[in-house]
């Protein structure tokens, strides 16, 4: 029973059934201003006027359009994501391009009105259909969007089309994309694997420290899991697949899949466990509980602590850290301290609710011990060991 409270807190977490499950609205503990938006809008800044400089010194078509269309190209959040954008990025403007040049041929050669508009919205219709359904390339659909107007519009009269403003965009996107990468990659470092190595280390410390509270009083204000363990699992999907784009130890490695389904699982069953606190007031038989299992917020921050420093930086020193083994036992623990308790007097107690609690618990150091063993994995490999 408690898996399938797991499975479906987390499927339903964040819409209306979960909050109807938690008895309370979801919060993402997201904050309008912190330190990675702050980061990202300065470098966009000085991106921006470099792309200035550097269109003043070269003399690129299109005068300062090149750095205009370039805020467009360069406002992304890492090296992985800005090598995708290019990358894709200029294969849509250039199927743009052709598209533009074959209407235009054809509208040369028949000019109806009606055979124009054809062509224009069915290029829209495409760009806007890629850029909606195809997530990994929605840069290459609002690219190719943008290019047709320009590419097929920019004149009118029995000379359909004009490249001119293409050019520009195409120049702009090629010194936006060189001069974005080398502000990620050198001037300014941000990699997509190390904002998610970091966001994981982040999100098992604050871990640690939710259930160091939950043994703590009062429970009844227990908050569940952490914001940032749900926010990291939502965020690093887009960063594996910004990773894809990146060579080497940077590379998206499979293995991190296997990871967030361990940390998804440690939110449900914290999701859960809070559920579980939340259905009835202190009593003495949950403080019993709390009281056998009084060395599990110890364990609990010593392992989840040693787990986090398996994602440092330096993949060497983080290989040197063998996996962890956790094994509390507090199903089994509370099963035989339960013995000793005798008969629940009052009605309105369920004696079930501890169990439940402690097999939550158990799955928990369970998912940790193979987030460990994963990271191990990995280190070795980016090692070279």
């Amino acid at each position: 029973m408690t898996t399938s409270h797991n499975a479906l807190l987390a499927r339903l977490r964040g819409h209306l059934g979960g909050e109807l499950i938690a008895f309370r609205p979801f919060a993402i503990g997201t904050r309008l201003l912190d330190m990675n938006s702050l980061r990202s809008s300065t470098k966009l800044v000085v991106i921006i006027l470099l792309l200035l400089v550097e269109e003043g010194w070269f003399g690129f078509p299109g005068s300062s359009q090149v750095a205009f269309y370039a805020t467009f190209f360069a406002s992304t959040g890492n090296l992985g994501r800005q090598n995708k954008t290019d990358l894709v990025g200029l294969a849509g403007l250039l199927g743009g391009f052709a598209y533009g040049v074959v209407a235009a041929f054809l509208t040369s050669r028949l000019p109806y009105f009606p055979l124009l508009l054809a062509l224009v919205f069915l290029g829209e219709f495409l760009a806007n259909l890629a850029y909606q359904r195809l997530p990994r390339y929605s840069a290459a659909g609002l690219q190719a969007g943008l290019a047709l107007p320009f590419a097929y519009l920019a004149t009118t009269g029995p000379e359909w089309g004009s490249f001119a403003t293409v050019r520009t965009r195409f120049a702009g996107l090629v010194v936006a994309g060189f001069t974005a990468v080398v502000v990620h990659a050198y001037l300014w470092p941000v990699l997509p694997m190390r904002q998610l190595r970091a966001s994981i280390a982040a999100a098992l410390r604050a871990t640690a420290e939710s259930l160091a509270q939950l043994f703590g009083a009062p429970r009844p204000g227990w908050e569940g899991a952490p914001p940032s363990l749900g926010e990291t699992v939502t965020r690093a999907r887009d960063l594996l697949d910004d990773a894809r784009y990146l060579p080497g130890p940077e590379h998206a490695d499979p293995a991190y899949n296997g990871i967030l389904g361990c940390l998804q699982e440690i939110d449900a069953n914290l999701e859960y466990v809070h559920f579980l606190v939340g259905l009835e007031e202190e009593q003495p038989l949950r403080q019993r509980f709390f009281q056998v299992l009084g060395d599990y917020p110890e364990q609990a921050r010593s392992n989840l602590t040693r787990v986090a420093q398996q994602f440092q930086r330096c993949p060497g020193r983080a290989a040197r850290l063998e996996p962890v083994c956790w094994q509390p036992d507090a199903a089994g623990r509370w099963e035989n301290a339960f013995h000793d308790v005798g008969p629940v007097p009052d009605r309105d107690i369920d004696p079930s609710r501890p169990a439940k609690i402690a097999r939550c618990l158990d799955q928990i150091a369970r998912a940790v011990e193979r987030v460990s063993g994963i990271a191990w994995e990995i280190n070795l490999r980016n090692s070279g060991g």
